[in-house]
């Protein structure tokens, strides 16, 4: 296979598991499934996935020997963006669309973009502010319901997971150039895995039983992440990270596309208005970073 099919290849498999992640989760969620039993069950189905991936497809593996800062950063990184976000994102699901979920992934660029203005000193040109507006715009349209913006639970978890998200690229980008992408793909997931057994005993147990309910939905949802996020990096490792991200910014609309066929969502036509200027203003901005 040459270099074009391979990149092509990986953002296909990349486009189509990040756009149905969030539809796996939001079934599992309407199956019965509670917030923490789908955070758990899909983030061992996802540490399990990018370890085999890793093992299979990197040169190295993980785990690494020994303490290093750089297994300390990935520690940070792991528990963040595939630990607590993951609890958020889930949460977000009881009372948000799928799509709404797959729409906020599509402003990752927007707050690593404003993390390395602030904490690595990267210039914001005219075009990060106009896309920056135009982005929160869409962000709006989706989330207005009968006339008013739904500013419910939903919403605030997943604008907050936003921050947290735009730090973790940005901290990765500082300070992990000891480690490969296929390591930091498996180091996270396992990491994001550990917070969530550590904080289990601090939970409702009892809602654990609700692990029956849709299982099988939440393992796929965690391993569509791991494959597509390796995916992901593997068509970075191959072009441009700018053309790859602009291309993945597209799994939104499969999102669209799978919730509004299998599971009958109804989408209004500002709603459709305001996937579509979040997703171009994705692809324009990364095009562009």
């Amino acid at each position: 296979m040459n270099t074009d099919k391979k990149f092509y290849f990986n953002i296909a498999i990349a486009v189509a598991a990040l756009g149905a992640m969030p539809f796996f989760k939001k079934i599992a969620i309407a199956e019965g499934m509670s917030a923490f039993a789908l955070a758990l069950t899909s983030a061992v189905a996802a540490a399990m996935a990018a370890v085999v991936l890793n093992r299979y497809f990197s040169e190295r593996r993980f785990p690494l020997p020994g303490f290093s800062w750089a297994l300390f950063d990935l520690a940070l990184i792991g528990v963040l963006s595939s630990g607590l976000v993951v609890l958020m994102n889930a949460g977000a699901l009881t009372v948000t669309t799928a799509t709404n979920r797959a729409v906020f992934q599509a402003m990752y660029p927007i707050a690593t973009t404003l993390f390395a203005w602030w904490i690595l000193d990267e210039r914001l040109r005219a075009l990060h502010y106009l896309l920056i507006v135009i982005m929160s715009v869409g962000i709006l349209l989706v989330n207005t319901e009968e006339g008013h913006v739904s500013f419910n639970l939903g919403f605030w978890l997943l604008l907050a997971t936003l921050p947290i998200m735009g730090f973790c690229d940005v901290y990765a980008k500082r300070t992990m150039s000891a480690l490969n992408p296929s390591d930091i793909t498996a180091g996270r997931f396992v990491f994001g895995l550990l917070f969530l057994l550590m904080i289990l005993p601090l939970t409702n147990l009892e809602a654990l039983g609700a692990i029956k309910h849709g299982w099988y939905w939440a393992v796929l949802g965690g391993a569509a992440t791991s494959l597509g996020i390796f995916a992901f990096y593997r068509a970075m490792a191959i072009k441009k990270a700018g053309l790859a991200a602009a291309m993945v910014s597209i799994s939104p609309v499969v999102t669209v596309v799978l919730e509004g066929v299998f599971l009958e969502q109804l989408f209004a036509v500002w709603q459709l208005l305001g996937i579509m200027l979040v997703v171009i203003g994705a692809m324009i901005l990364t095009l562009k970073l």
